[in-house]
């Protein structure tokens, strides 16, 4: 009987050492040491890549849990925990830019891998998320395809003065740094044309609260698409994301307006409007959410105020990947890009003719076909294989 009571007790000894030593583990994700390595993480998708699922967007939260959502019928639905024990404050999903094969994958970035020069790029392998050595203090991303973009103070102390860069694997390439404005929103949110969407207010205004002026519009390049006034206070704003031509903030719990809210907004001609605020799922208590990405972007064929420059005609119109694209040779085109409905190049080709011939094969379905002049979209047009 004692051999027996003996026995017992080591086994609660033992799954009460367990449970706080997993406890531990999630808490401190969040304060590694400088010298990270590679963590494991289970994951529950395929080993390919992350599925790119219609109406699905995922959030991560402070104690480093993914989560992943539904939109239906204008409310939230929580459908799943993706993964415990993400290496990063921010999220987003890109096309792998380090050589692995697990692709699309989540990127984001963490405060504590670069001592006090502020946060670092990171990304998840299939199996453990790593961390990317570089010089400069990055915070929320976002992307589409391949087309991953970070905003940066540039000095992890400095807030009021925010960048965007281009980050390829490697290295950034600065392209919009507005000295003027401040981003207010605490995330970018990107299109499936790869145009950023973010919140900005007067750079002389830095009274509390964060209160926008207007949702700006970038294309890669950093070129101003388009501008739309809006006030809104970004207090305990967090994430933010764009699909079904419909860009998302989430909010968290002391926001005076939208408490634990998904906020949409939608643009026509000049103007944005704010529809009807969704409940988010409470994350578990303490934590708190600190980013939004979404994957699948359901095709935009324009934007609002997109200047149509250049006429373009696709001929014939559906095909099986044999057709011909002329415009106008009295613009400058830099580049055609062809993507599928999850936002995703399937062609690119570098141009300087009235016309081109090409012959592709690609599986059938509905694309969108892009022209370019620097980087900025000029003209669409929907392409039919069949």
């Amino acid at each position: 009987m004692a051999k027996r009571l003996t026995f017992f007790l080591i086994l609660i000894i033992f799954f009460s050492i367990s449970q706080s030593y997993g406890q531990n583990f999630i808490q401190n994700v969040n304060h590694l040491p400088d010298n990270a390595v590679p963590r494991k993480v289970k994951f529950k998708q395929n080993k390919s890549g992350l599925a790119c699922l219609p109406n699905v967007f995922y959030q991560l939260l402070s104690n480093g849990q993914i989560r992943q959502f539904t939109l239906i019928n204008n409310q939230v639905r929580l459908d799943s925990v993706l993964m415990n024990g993400a290496l990063s404050n921010s999220l987003a999903i890109c096309a792998n830019l380090n050589g692995g094969n697990f692709s699309p994958t989540f990127y984001g970035s963490k405060d504590t891998l670069n001592g006090n020069r502020g946060a670092i790029p990171t990304y998840f392998d299939g199996s453990s998320w790593v961390p990317i050595i570089t010089g400069i203090s990055n915070l929320n991303c976002t992307c589409t395809g391949s087309n991953l973009y970070y905003y940066s103070s540039g000095n992890p102390r400095n807030q009021n003065r925010r960048q965007i860069n281009r980050f390829d694997g490697t290295s950034f390439t600065n392209v919009y740094d507005d000295r003027s404005k401040r981003i207010v929103s605490a995330d970018l949110a990107m299109d499936s044309l790869g145009n950023i969407y973010f919140a900005i207010k007067n750079l002389n205004s830095l009274a509390l609260p964060p209160v926008s002026d207007s949702i700006r519009v970038i294309s890669l390049s950093g070129q101003q698409i388009a501008s739309y006034p809006l006030s809104i206070d970004f207090r305990n704003s967090y994430g933010a994301f764009y699909i079904n031509q419909t860009l998302y903030y989430g909010f968290g719990p002391t926001n005076p307006t939208y408490p634990n809210a998904l906020l949409p907004i939608t643009f026509s001609n000049n103007t944005a409007n704010i529809g009807t605020p969704m409940p988010m799922p409470l994350p578990p208590s303490p934590h708190r959410g600190l980013d939004m990405a979404v994957c699948n972007m359901n095709m935009v064929t324009t934007i609002p105020n997109l200047k149509k420059e250049a006429s373009l005609k696709l001929y014939p119109n559906p095909n099986q990947g044999n057709f011909k694209l002329s415009y106008d040779n009295n613009i400058q085109i830099s580049s055609i890009s062809i993507y599928d409905l999850t936002g995703r190049i399937v062609f690119h080709k570098e141009v300087n003719k009235e016309s081109i011939e090409l012959n592709l094969e690609i599986p059938r379905g509905i694309y969108t076909i892009n022209i370019f002049r620097s980087d900025s979209i000029i003209n669409s047009k929907k392409l039919v294989i069949k």
